[in-house]
């Protein structure tokens, strides 16, 4: 059995189901009692359950309105289309099959798009399941637009869900920790570290799982999504890097204290802007303080070259403040994000900061620029959401036209039966086809029990119509899959026989239309891509780490003699490994939202996928390194040691790619970079010294991959361990 047991932390789930109760019912008794109009009552009722148990959207409260004013005004040209469809069966298994491509595609936009697409859906599929002319679609747009005005007063009213607002206070408590423990100076306990890392863990829970999760186009919401990520990776590097909390004072050298403490004024700047207590158009100083502590590492390593300094005695310095400059880096993608989450904009121009921002700017164009970003990777059969979206299209057109042809009375429960039971494996469509049934045939016979006893009494349906409602919403969630298809199961009994009495007869309809909709399901899923999503994430993460692999050569190539990457082929490089990083990232969503059983090592493969994220962006770092007037290297002995070095991490890190898909560890050695070509510079060369420095922060990102690699060991061993584990188990 899949499914939570009574998991509700925080009351979110009862207070959705609270607003779909008030303003189901109030919707459905005002059709029914003060208009006397069945369309009215049907589309106003299921209008305004979808929108709150369906959609339910978070965010700022002007924002959360759009979004429903939005979703209603779709709504009310669906239900144009849906009537003028309903008597056709090819005119409307065409539409039904586009539309839920397309509705179910813009999902990958996350936020609204993502948490709207099942209510869209489920409006049409009412308007075009119900044959009636088109004299109709006046009552049936009355219901539809009465509906949606109750649930958007209901959701203004009742418990408004900023969902957003409780990511981001998550993060700045996290943040706010850092800052303490990089300005402490002090080597933290392990139980803080255990700590941290179990809120890092709770707050991407949180971002999975939430129903208005933010990932569209609009620039605030890709920011947020950063933001989660690099919390996590700057808690990974907090937590493993010793040099965080030493401070390394060497004659002539930056005093690290100065760094550090302005990491720790960014991280705290961080949270008061996420908070709205800060300005979110002021950056802190951090991007000078880096940028004076490079200028004057530099400075020293030419005097220490001057003086004869022996290289080992160089590099062991540079090592020394390696972990500062590493959570620099991420400090300061950690402000910028935050910055551009509360709506202001960055002043700041620095190549280094590793923003990961796509095409980007305001206004309608820059949405747009975005939104083609974000969905032309999917536009291809390998991509999980393309396949999805396509399945559910081809198994919604199935069932209307099977409903359709048998003549199934309230034929619409047929393709929501489909759309209910599909999943992304044939064998989880399998499992949730039995939970549904099971759950469908309690709600029958506690349905046949209430209206034996309710007899004539419809004043007793009415009492016991308000539970239901709340219960169809809240159980799936919170208590179980197969209690939540019980509870909707009696509630549309009740609201029927409250429409035009039919006994018992109705709910066994309601069973016999499940089954119907779940073995349309069944036959789709065992026909397209039955695999499932977890032998898609698998296939796109290999992809994903190859990827990367292949941009890492290209920009460390830009750096060797005879320089054999060209900017076009490393912008190639850089535009596959962002196309097939937002599908690996959209099979991992597809994973997060779905029951899966115990031995699917889902934070696996969510450390696997952010450190895959890391790496790609190392590539941005290096490139980063000639736009800052270093120059490329000349043939000798250092550019022969970064090929070596350089080299083996690409090996390194297509060889991860090897251990996901086959579970064996890659025979890869890894040197450690040596300072003995420094022995070779002359510091009075100013050529040659800026060489040596481009060198210098070229071995800082080749440590970098290490850490990270080192970061990603422990999950990468359990996804190795599961290469060969069967796709049905």
């Amino acid at each position: 059995m899949s499914g939570p047991l009574l998991h509700d932390p925080d009351a979110l789930i009862r207070h959705r189901g609270i607003r779909a109760m008030v303003a189901m019912t109030t919707t459905f008794a005002i059709g029914t009692l003060v208009l006397d109009n069945a369309n009215v009552a049907l589309f106003g009722a299921f209008g305004s359950f979808a929108l709150l148990a369906f959609a339910d959207f978070g965010g700022r409260p002007a924002t959360r309105t759009r979004a429903y004013l939005t979703l209603v005004a779709l709504g009310a040209m669906l239900v144009v289309l849906g009537t003028a469809a309903s008597q056709h069966v090819v005119a409307g298994a065409v539409l039904l099959a586009v539309l839920t491509f397309v509705i179910l595609l813009a999902g990958v936009f996350g936020g609204y798009y993502a948490a709207g697409g099942s209510a869209a859906l489920l409006i049409f599929v009412i308007a075009v399941m119900v044959p009636a002319p088109m004299a109709d679609v006046v009552s049936r747009e009355l219901g539809w637009l009465l509906g949606g005005a109750v649930a958007i007063v209901t959701a203004s009213v009742l418990w408004p869900v900023p969902a957003q607002t409780r990511l981001r206070r998550a993060v700045a408590a996290i943040v706010d920790d850092l800052a303490d423990r990089v300005r402490s100076g002090t080597e933290p306990t392990p139980e803080s570290t255990a700590d941290l890392r179990r809120r890092v863990d709770e707050l991407r829970d949180a971002y999975a799982h939430a129903a208005m999760r933010p990932a569209g186009p609009a620039e605030h919401e890709q920011a947020l999504v950063r933001l989660l990520d690099e919390t996590q990776r700057a808690v990974s590097f907090a937590t493993r890097l010793p040099g965080v909390a030493r401070r390394t004072h060497v004659v002539g050298a930056p005093d690290d204290g100065v760094l550090a403490d302005a990491i720790a004024d960014t991280f705290a700047h961080t949270a008061s802007v996420l908070r709205g207590s800060a300005d979110a158009s002021a950056a802190s100083d951090l991007v000078a303080i880096r940028e004076d502590h490079r200028s004057a590492l530099e400075r020293w390593i030419g005097d220490a070259l001057r003086r004869r300094q022996p290289p080992d005695e160089i590099e062991q310095h540079l090592s020394a403040t390696f972990s500062l400059r590493v959570l620099s880096h991420t400090a300061l993608s950690c402000e910028a994000d935050a910055i551009l989450t509360m709506g202001g904009r960055l002043t700041v121009d620095d190549p280094e900061l590793l923003l990961d921002t796509p095409p980007g700017g305001r206004g309608a164009a820059a949405t747009v620029r975005r939104a083609a970003a974000l969905v032309r990777p999917h536009l291809r059969p390998g991509s999980v959401a393309f396949r999805n979206a396509l399945r559910a299209a081809v198994a919604l057109s199935a069932a209307l036209v099977v409903a359709k042809v048998a003549q199934a009375e309230h034929g619409f429960w047929v393709v929501l039966g489909t759309l209910t039971v599909l999943k992304s494996s044939a064998m989880r469509t399998g499992i949730t086809a039995l939970e549904a049934l099971a759950g469908n045939l309690i709600g029958f016979a506690l349905a046949v029990v209430v209206l034996a006893v309710a007899g004539d009494h419809t004043a007793a349906l009415w009492v016991i119509l308000p539970v239901t409602v709340f219960l169809a919403a809240y159980a799936p969630a919170a208590v179980h899959f197969v209690v939540g298809q019980a509870s909707f199961a009696l509630m549309v009994v009740i609201l029927f026989n409250l429409i035009q009495p039919d006994g018992w007869r109705t709910g066994l309809v309601r069973v016999e239309s499940v089954a119907l909709g779940a073995a349309v399901s069944i036959v789709i899923g065992v026909v397209l891509w039955p695999r499932g999503n977890r032998q898609a994430l698998r296939d796109a993460t290999v992809a994903r780490y190859r990827s990367i692999g292949r941009y890492l050569a290209a920009c460390f190539d830009s750096l060797l003699p005879p320089h054999r990457s060209d900017p076009d082929e490393v912008d190639r490089a850089q535009d596959e490994a962002r196309s097939v990083e937002l599908q690996a990232d959209a099979a991992l969503f597809d994973l997060l939202t779905t029951p899966v059983g115990a031995g699917v090592p889902v934070p696996a493969w969510v450390r696997v996928t952010s450190v895959g994220r890391s790496l790609r962006l190392v590539g941005d770092g290096v490139r980063a390194i000639p736009r800052r007037g270093y120059l490329p290297l000349i043939e000798g002995t250092a550019s022969d040691d970064l090929a070596r070095l350089a080299g083996q991490r690409v090996a390194e890190v297509v060889g991860v790619a090897d251990r996901i898909e086959r579970g064996v560890p890659a025979d890869v050695h890894l040197d450690d970079p040596e300072a003995a070509w420094l022995g070779a510079v002359d510091p009075d060369d100013a050529d040659a010294l800026n060489r040596a420095l481009a060198m210098t922060w070229a071995i800082e990102w080749i440590q970098y991959i290490d850490l990270l690699v080192a970061v990603g060991e422990d999950p990468l061993h359990a996804l190795a361990a599961t290469a060969e584990t069967p796709w049905w188990r």
